[in-house]
């Protein structure tokens, strides 16, 4: 979207547009994983699948996207700036890796959807209810590293960011806690507690990458 025009004039604004490209690359993450939060709790099989392979489609799209940005990056780098200006860079390429992992756990958790429903797996309005409070966790942890990517935003917000992830931890230990409780106590079947593990754990995965996308940022900022 920004970086279509190829380098501008000096490195120093290339960088500026690059950071502009890298925040559209954070929304596109967002609304991926608004349409996971969407597939949950899709029930009619013809939108499953057209859910489902949007999100396959955005996959792809974010895959590609990183390599473009990281293409113009290496570019950038070989032009002049200035020590800060190489900071940002270096900082840039690993704040696009991470958004590229948020996608491929996005997708991830959009599979493991998948497989819940051809095994035939529903589960109770309670774990619906915990899956969907972690998830609400993920989505505020995500709104505030969008925020935190904005080109115009000078200041990073690094202690609530890391406050967030913390609860994404701690709430993601109560559920593994929980879930061996499930099993034993026979609350689901084991083949439906694997896929809640896998949702859960994949969201506090993508808790890690969200921390590590403003920790970059703060280094520079």
């Amino acid at each position: 979207k920004f970086i279509t025009t190829g380098m501008l004039s000096t490195s120093e604004l290339s960088v500026i547009q690059a950071r502009k490209e890298i925040h559209w690359f954070g929304q596109l993450t967002q609304k991926m994983f608004e349409m996971v939060k969407k597939l949950a709790v899709t029930d009619k099989d013809v939108k499953f699948t057209k859910k489902f392979a949007r999100i396959e489609k955005y996959e792809g799209i974010s895959d590609n996207v990183e390599v473009e940005i990281a293409n113009y990056l290496a570019q950038v780098n070989q032009g002049r700036l200035s020590d800060l200006g190489r900071k940002r860079v270096r900082a840039m390429f690993k704040v696009v890796n991470d958004l590229e992992s948020i996608a491929d756990s996005n997708y991830n958790l959009a599979r493991t959807m998948v497989r819940m429903r051809n095994s035939n797996i529903k589960f109770s309005d309670e774990i619906m209810k915990k899956l969907e409070l972690m998830f609400s966790l993920v989505d505020e942890a995500i709104v505030l590293m969008i925020h935190n990517l904005e080109d115009s935003s000078e200041t990073v917000n690094l202690e609530k960011a890391k406050l967030l992830e913390m609860e994404i931890n701690s709430y993601r230990n109560q559920l593994k806690v929980e879930h061996l409780d499930n099993i034993k106590n026979e609350v689901y079947t084991y083949e439906a507690g694997i896929i809640f593990n896998d949702l859960f754990s994949e969201c506090e995965k993508i808790g890690d990458f969200i921390i590590n996308v403003t920790e970059a940022l703060a280094e520079v900022n």
